[in-house]
Order: structure tokens, then sequence, then C-alpha cells
């Protein structure tokens, strides 16, 4: 008998568990799981999880959930601020941000086209799946034109330095 009630214990609980999708950290530094999102008084940067959102990659699980801060928040705030580097334009800074975005999918783009054409120069039987599903085998003439595309876009994207 008490291996149904903590089955069914489980099955009543576990709906509630699963609904708790939203998870931060509240001023004392603890975690919070709630299926509702956090109070505008949280800040995004405290927010861990989120519904459809993957977990920032900052926040690492070996850091203690449940020990609130050393400092408070605001000397902490105040600590960092003293030891801050010079202050950056903070144009200047969103600039650079984003020009090393930029640079980081450039490359990961001409590394995908590099490695269709080392594919497509191997011989090896390609095909493609058409809109409808049916796979299509590449005959000479479509390779030709594929050899043209990867070549164009090689060109245009990814000068060789």
């Amino acid at each position: 008998m008490i291996k149904k009630n903590s089955l069914v214990l489980t099955a009543c609980l576990l709906p509630g568990l699963c609904a708790a999708q939203w998870l931060w950290l509240d001023e004392a530094g603890r975690r919070v799981y709630s299926d509702q999102p956090p109070p505008p008084a949280v800040p995004p940067a405290r927010v861990l999880r989120q519904p459809g959102v993957a977990a920032p990659a900052l926040w690492s699980a070996s850091t203690p959930a449940s020990s609130p801060p050393s400092t408070p928040p605001s000397a902490a705030r105040a600590a960092r601020a003293a030891s801050a580097p010079p202050a950056v334009i903070p144009g200047e800074q969103a600039l650079r941000s984003l020009q090393a975005e930029n640079a980081r999918l450039r490359d990961a783009h001409c590394a995908r086209l590099r490695d269709a054409w080392v594919t497509l120069e191997s011989g090896v039987r390609l095909a493609r799946t058409l809109p409808n599903g049916e796979r299509e085998v590449l005959d000479d003439a479509a390779r030709a034109a594929e050899r043209q595309r990867l070549q164009g876009l090689l060109a245009s994207d990814c000068p060789t330095v």
C-alpha cells in the first residue's frame, strides 16, 4: 500500500514540477522556480532560465545556488565600478561586439562552404531533398552547377588572406 501511495503522490507532484519553467535569482541570491515570469524588479541578468530559451552560458552548475552573495549587491557594484577599466564609449563597445559576432558568423559560414566544396570535389555520390520530400541524386550537370555556385560564394564571401 505504501508503494501505491508514493506512486500516486509522485504522479500528483510531477506536473507541478514540470510547470516550473522560469528560474531566477532573488535579491538574496537564492534560486526561484516558477511557472510565472519574474517580477519586473528582477533584472534580466538574474533570469537563469525561461521557457523556450537555453540557459545562459555564464551560469555554471558549480556555483552554489543557495548561498547568498558575500557582499551586498550595492557594495559589489561599487567594487566593480572602482576596479573597472577606463570607460569605453557605449556605442564603441556595442560596435566592437557586433563586429566580433559578425566575424565569428562569417568564419562559420566560410567553414561550411569549404566543407561543402571538399565534399563536392571528393567525388562521392550526392543527393538533395526536394520540397516534396523525395531524394534526387546529383547528376553531372547538377554537380557542375553546384560547383559553380560554391565557387561564386567562396570568392565573394570568403576571400583568401
